[in-house]
Order: C-alpha cells, then sequence, then structure tokens
C-alpha cells in the first residue's frame, strides 16, 4: 500500500468528521464576531460607560420651573400697572384746571382772599367798567385764592402773560411768562389795563359784553388765559361764593 500523503489524509478526516467539524467552526466564528463587538464599543468609549441620554420631559420640567418662578414678578408689574393707570384716572392726564386747584383750598381761606380783595374789587369794577365778580372771580381762579406760585413769589393773581411791551419783572412757571408785581393792588390794576386796552381790550370791546357770563364767554374767546372752558369756571365759581 502506497503510503497516503497529507492532502489524502485530511480529505478523508473531513469526509469522517464534516459535521463536527462546521460545528466547530461555526461556534468558532461566533465567539470571534462576539469578540469583535466587544473590541468597537471599548474604542468609542474610551473604555468608559456612555451616559444615559437626558429625557426631553425633564428638559421641558426645567423650563417649566423656570417660567414659574418668574410669574411673581410679572405679577407685580401688571398689578404696579394697574396701579398706575387706576391713579391717572383719578387725577387726569394733564395739570388739573384753575376751578380744581381753588376747590382744594379751604373754604376759610377762599373766604378771608374774598374779604380782603373785595374793596379793591369794588374800585376798579368803577373805574374800568369790568364786572366785580369778573374782577374777583378770576384772581380766585388764576392765583387760587393766592395760594397759587406767580401769587406768592410775584405777586401775580391773574398770570398776566409777559407781553413785548412789558418792562416790568417776570418769572416764568410751567413753561409760561408771567409778570411780576411789586404788590397785589398793582397785579389788579394790571389786569384791569390788561383788559380795557390793547390787543385784548380792543377783542373785548367788539363783543360788547354786558353780564358777568357774557365777560366769562367774551374771556375765554379772546385767549385771556391758556385755560380751557375758562368761560364756564368763572361762572360757576361767581355763582359759588355769590361774588355778584
Amino acid at each position: 500500500m502506497e503510503k497516503e500523503t497529507t492532502t489524502a489524509i485530511a480529505g478523508r478526516y473531513l469526509r469522517n468528521y464534516w459535521f463536527k467539524a462546521g460545528v466547530a467552526l461555526l461556534l468558532v466564528f461566533i465567539v470571534l464576531k462576539k469578540d469583535l463587538s466587544f473590541n468597537i464599543k471599548l474604542n468609542s468609549t474610551n473604555g468608559e460607560p456612555a451616559p444615559p441620554a437626558e429625557p426631553t420631559r425633564k428638559e421641558s420640567k426645567k423650563t417649566t420651573e423656570r417660567l414659574t418662578e418668574a410669574l411673581p414678578a410679572s405679577a407685580s408689574a401688571q398689578e404696579s400697572t394697574t396701579d398706575l393707570l387706576n391713579l391717572t384716572s383719578l387725577l387726569g392726564s394733564g395739570k388739573p384746571k384753575a376751578e380744581d386747584a381753588l376747590n382744594a383750598i379751604p373754604t376759610s381761606e377762599i373766604q378771608a382772599y374774598i374779604r380782603r380783595f373785595s374793596k379793591v374789587a369794588r374800585t376798579e369794577a368803577r373805574k374800568y367798567g369790568i364786572p366785580q365778580a369778573v374782577i374777583m372771580g378770576n384772581a380766585l381762579l388764576l392765583s387760587a385764592a393766592g395760594s397759587g406760585e406767580a401769587a406768592g413769589k410775584g405777586n401775580s393773581h391773574f398770570r398776566i402773560p409777559c407781553t413785548s411791551d412789558w418792562l416790568g419783572n417776570s418769572g416764568h412757571y410751567e413753561g409760561h411768562c408771567y409778570r411780576h408785581y411789586e404788590n397785589a393792588w398793582t397785579s389788579f390794576r394790571d389786569h384791569s389795563l390788561y383788559l380795557t386796552t390793547g390787543t385784548i381790550g380792543k377783542k373785548i370791546a367788539r363783543l360788547r359784553p354786558a353780564t358777568y357770563s357774557d365777560w366769562a364767554l367774551a374771556l375765554e374767546q379772546v385767549g385771556f388765559t391758556s385755560e380751557k372752558d375758562f368761560g364756564e369756571q368763572l361762572i360757576r365759581v361767581i355763582e359759588k361764593y355769590q361774588l355778584e
């Protein structure tokens, strides 16, 4: 018998044990595959386990908590705005009317002011033909019964504006220039002259006012003062304090 070669022996072995050899190869393949997967995982994390992913719901919770914490400040700002709106509605958006300022003065002070200047007003009325009630009413409204700033600083009881022909002292109040006087009597006299001479005097004369209500509306029409609805304010003050 010829001596068998190595190839022949291997072939005969495979024919006799092919099933066992196949199973062995399959096991080797599985082991190698797991080892390869394990090595790849280690290389991707540098030997450290990957941290778990943060849940989206948790992130949303954090955002909600931040918004909730901000609510008190927002509510406080809203309350402040509401308070400001309420205050504005009570006080009005602009400066108060002259009548409102006068109504804030105690009645006793108003009556004292009327007693103090009633004789001066009567004298001016006789000399210049202006109703005494109009003179006293103008003084009450435009000086707040003598408590106004212009009256206190410059004896300006009628807030007569500075004009190009005015050579005396003056002062600025809330953007307006008003004439200043040495005393209250001079203020009353200049008021009489202002309403009977010059541009304002000519305009009033053309309207021919007769009663105190005519004069009140005429003063508003010719722009005697920047006060809105001045004619109605003056009429109410004259009737309230019975200046006629």
